[in-house]
């Protein structure tokens, strides 16, 4: 008898100890076994400027890219994933890793020049030197004059008024052009003669006058004399000169 207790006490004991024991495949896994890395392109949306490039790549994973452009008028890509921007408009570069796709839209826009001037009042002999910026990959511009017996216009963007008109200076970099209208007026030697400015100033807050329409996001910018700027109070911009 007693040894048939024995027995029924043992098996109870194992019993419980199984019930408490979870099988292998049920056990918490390492933490380290159980993260995984997550894998991603750089960037999933971009702006790149005409003639400009990106680098993109594929995050989380040493397998290789497959690198595809779904508009190679727009933008190609290399094997290596490096964007080359063609044309203005849209294309969506695909980096494929096995099944897996992952993709960035490409926004391509052209170059944009701005002057630190669009129009100019001078006497002959004064001269005005003109500041030419453009968000392109080249650096070089090209000066064009329509009337060059009314004011010159130099290599390094110097005007030099001539004679009483009107003439429309032309500065273009990356193919986009800028425009300032210079009229000249008087003759050479007047007294007090001197070049009017203008200047960009906002119609709502701020305290600035800019030589770009665009400067510090000006709220509602005009143009405005730089006497007439000085007038009302606004001092000049740091950015701009």
């Amino acid at each position: 008898m007693k040894q048939i207790s024995k027995i029924i006490t043992l098996c109870m004991v194992l019993f419980v100890a199984g019930a408490f024991t979870l099988p292998a495949q049920f056990a918490p896994m390492d933490a380290h076994a159980a993260a995984k890395t997550k894998v991603t392109i750089s960037k999933k949306k971009a702006t790149v400027i005409k003639d400009m490039t990106l680098q993109l790549k594929v995050k989380g994973t040493k397998k290789k890219a497959k690198w595809s452009s779904g508009k190679k008028s727009v933008a190609t890509v290399s094997k290596k994933g490096k964007v080359t921007a063609k044309k203005a408009g849209k294309a969506t570069i695909t980096a494929k890793v096995g099944k897996k796709k992952y993709k960035c839209k490409i926004t391509v826009k052209n170059p944009t020049t701005t002057l630190n001037a669009t129009i100019l009042t001078l006497t002959p002999g004064q001269k005005y030197i003109l500041q030419v910026s453009s968000n392109g990959k080249s650096n070089q511009v090209a000066w064009w004059t329509t009337h060059s017996s009314v004011a010159s216009i130099d290599g390094d963007g110097v005007v030099t008024a001539k004679k009483e008109g009107t003439t429309t200076i032309t500065a273009t970099m990356n193919g986009a052009s800028a425009y300032c209208e210079v009229t000249v007026v008087g003759t050479e030697g007047q007294d007090g003669a001197q070049a009017t400015e203008y200047v960009w100033i906002p119609t709502k807050g701020g305290e600035k006058y800019h030589s770009s329409q665009t400067c510090s996001n000006m709220d509602g910018p005009r143009q405005a004399r730089l006497d007439e700027a000085k007038s009302l109070g606004f001092t000049q911009c740091s950015k701009c000169w």
